[in-house]
């Protein structure tokens, strides 16, 4: 038997090139991306970029490969190519700044959400995307990463459904030691809609409050709702471990702000 040479993604783009066409190729990318294997993804999203050089769907596929597979200048150059042909594409800003945090470049990751602002005018992801660049400021840069909770009450004034806004709301205020004003956000959210990771944050403010049996109500739904949210489970330990009546409350492990956007 002949043993093949060729990677997967060569062989699999061998077998699409005669019948299939871009959104093909595209399609698979992201099915590699599912699977973890990026370097399939790379190679199919660039046999879609041969075919159309300048298709913003198959530059996009290209630039979240490259991102996983740690290839973030190429990343970076391929996302600047998406926004030459369309500045509006807030995949390609999203990437843009995904990227620059990755190498920590800060400034620049700023910068760059604010173009998709300007691009993209009201949209809450985009007041999303600042607020999580922000964040991710060092220590030293305390005045700008404390307004990355005024860009997350942004996101949620244009959307009043966005759960990611209202608990990385949630989160900040309980670092500030203002645990209150974070769960009447939370509380909020909940008159209108069930979410797994907002029952999560009223349970996690309510720790911070010091109210174990209102916290614990909220924890086991969000578990009920996601048997798999790592937060409630880790916030449901830190209950049983603690004695409320004779200890003061210690900090949680909370998550960072910067979760998937």
């Amino acid at each position: 038997a002949v043993v093949s040479t060729q990677s997967t993604g060569e062989q699999l783009c061998t077998r699409l090139s005669e019948t299939e066409g871009v959104e093909c190729y595209i399609a698979h990318s992201y099915l590699a991306i599912v699977k973890e294997d990026f370097h399939t993804a790379i190679a199919l999203s660039d046999r879609a970029c041969h075919v159309s050089p300048r298709y913003v769907p198959a530059l996009v596929a290209r630039g979240c490969a490259e991102i996983l597979s740690n290839k973030t200048t190429a990343a970076m150059i391929t996302f600047r190519t998406v926004l030459t042909v369309q500045p509006s594409c807030f995949e390609a800003h999203k990437g843009m700044v995904i990227a620059l945090l990755k190498v920590e470049r800060y400034k620049e990751a700023v910068i760059a959400a604010k173009e998709s602002v300007k691009q993209c005018p009201g949209q809450s992801r985009t007041f999303l995307l600042i607020a999580h660049a922000t964040s991710r400021y060092p220590e030293e840069n305390g005045k700008l990463r404390e307004r990355a909770k005024d860009f997350f009450l942004k996101a949620l004034s244009l959307d009043s459904t966005c759960e990611e806004a209202v608990s990385n709301i949630a989160i900040l205020f309980i670092r500030e030691g203002k645990a209150m004003e974070g769960l009447e956000h939370v509380k909020t959210f909940l008159e209108h809609t069930s979410s797994s990771r907002v029952h999560t944050s009223a349970g996690e403010c309510y720790l911070a409050l010091r109210q174990p049996e209102k916290a614990h109500q909220h924890l086991s739904i969000a578990l009920e709702l996601n048997r798999n949210n790592t937060r409630a489970v880790n916030a449901l330990q830190f209950l049983e471990q603690h004695d409320y009546a004779e200890s003061e409350f210690l900090p949680i492990n909370l998550p960072t702000t910067w979760s998937s956007i």
